[in-house]
């Protein structure tokens, strides 16, 4: 690395911290080899900044592999790879549960003592200079990438002294903090729409108001989607939006777009259509088309009709989100078949108390509205620091 401050000095990852992969949920092993169930942490739970571990599923490992795998506070959690804006995103382990290890789509990267602190590494891995080395030296398709063991330790890294560098990570962890209040305050919103849906309804799987239930199949156009030929010019970077798994559940725009060239190439659903995830890593996560948009084939979009209100209907999925991820649960590449997702069936109330709930809904989206705005604000904040911090202008 150039241009660094006096004082500092470059290394790479593999040379600062030690780098273990994971276990693989299919891997061999010795006929009756005893093995035990232990939570094990996945690309989904490892998120940019923080980590979420609200669903943190188990695997079957031996006492050879746990000891080998078991993470220790401090370790810095990096994903392999998955969609692009997944590759080396990552944050600090800091033991929430006693005994969990990671499967071999997290990379475990344990600072030596002494020589580098596991926030200040964190919060490098995250930047966009770090992203651009993950891209630049993995391997890519159309939509997904990956990064191996060791181009992974050739990460460059700035390295100031080490009180600079928990220095630099006081800060940004006081940033961070505002960052997280802000999306705190938006889950409680979050959770007050579902409040409001279960006092108005009660939970659709009791259905205790008595309403009519029937298969989805019916109540809409189901349509799975598609990716453009990578092979085809002029196909993206265009007006409509090209949703994929990652853009789920997510404020932030779409990461890909497609020319209208692009779209005719694959199928589009207009604006208000259910958005569901019915394949892969992230089965069952959930989103809402804010406008005519794409979305590539691991997702099944509902076109609702005129029975079911677009926001009554993307929230009582939001219900099933659980069950399609069970369902999907029983292969090695978890899948919901088109056939069986059609089948699910929801309760359908009248359409005059389904648009009574849309407009208690769309006054706690208004609040959330001048919350995102709020949370960018603090993003941009944030960039800015993080910009700051690791060019020694903090």
């Amino acid at each position: 690395m150039s241009g660094l401050p006096n004082g500092w000095e470059s290394a790479e990852l593999g040379e600062i911290a030690d780098i273990k992969g994971g276990l693989a949920k299919s891997k061999n092993r010795e006929p009756g080899a005893a093995t035990r169930p232990v939570p094990f942490l996945r690309v989904a739970n490892v998120q940019r900044g923080y980590l979420d571990l609200g669903v943190l599923h188990e695997i079957e490992a031996t006492e050879a592999e746990i000891k080998d795998l078991a993470l220790q506070p401090g370790d810095v959690l990096l994903n392999e790879g998955g969609d692009r804006d997944k590759l080396g995103r990552g944050w600090v382990w800091e033991e929430q549960v006693p005994l969990c290890i990671h499967q071999n789509h997290v990379f475990r990267a344990r600072p030596k003592p002494g020589v580098v602190d596991p926030y200040y590494l964190s919060y490098w891995a995250n930047t966009s200079e770090a992203s651009a080395y993950f891209l630049s030296s993995g391997t890519q398709t159309t939509n997904l990438a990956s990064i191996n063991k060791s181009n992974l330790s050739r990460l460059p890294v700035p390295l100031p002294p080490l009180p600079e560098q928990r220095r630099i990570a006081a800060i940004l962890n006081k940033a961070e903090a505002l960052r997280t209040k802000r999306r705190t305050a938006l889950a409680k919103l979050d959770t007050l729409a579902q409040s409001i849906f279960i006092e108005m309804f009660g939970d659709p799987h009791l259905n205790i108001r008595k309403n009519k239930w029937a298969p989805i199949s019916e109540l809409g156009r189901i349509v799975t989607g598609g990716t453009p030929s990578s092979n085809l010019d002029g196909v993206f970077g265009g007006p409509v939006p090209f949703v994929t798994p990652g853009d789920l559940e997510s404020d932030s725009p779409v990461k890909r777009t497609l020319t209208d060239k692009g779209a005719a190439e694959v199928r589009t659903v207009r604006a208000g259509s259910t958005l569901v995830c019915c394949i892969g890593a992230t089965i069952g996560k959930m989103g809402k088309a804010q406008m005519n948009s794409a979305f590539n084939q691991q997702i099944n979009a509902i076109e609702w009709g005129p029975l079911v209100d677009d926001c009554y209907g993307f929230q009582v999925m939001r219900f099933y989100k659980a069950q399609i991820r069970n369902w999907g649960a029983s292969t090695t590449l978890p899948i919901l078949k088109k056939s069986s997702f059609e089948k699910i069936e929801i309760p359908v109330p009248p359409i005059k108390d389904q648009t009574l709930f849309s407009d208690r809904r769309a006054a706690v989206e208004q609040l959330g509205s001048s919350q995102n705005q709020s949370l960018a604000s603090l993003e941009d904040l944030f960039e800015a620091l993080q910009h700051r911090a690791f060019r020694g202008e903090l």
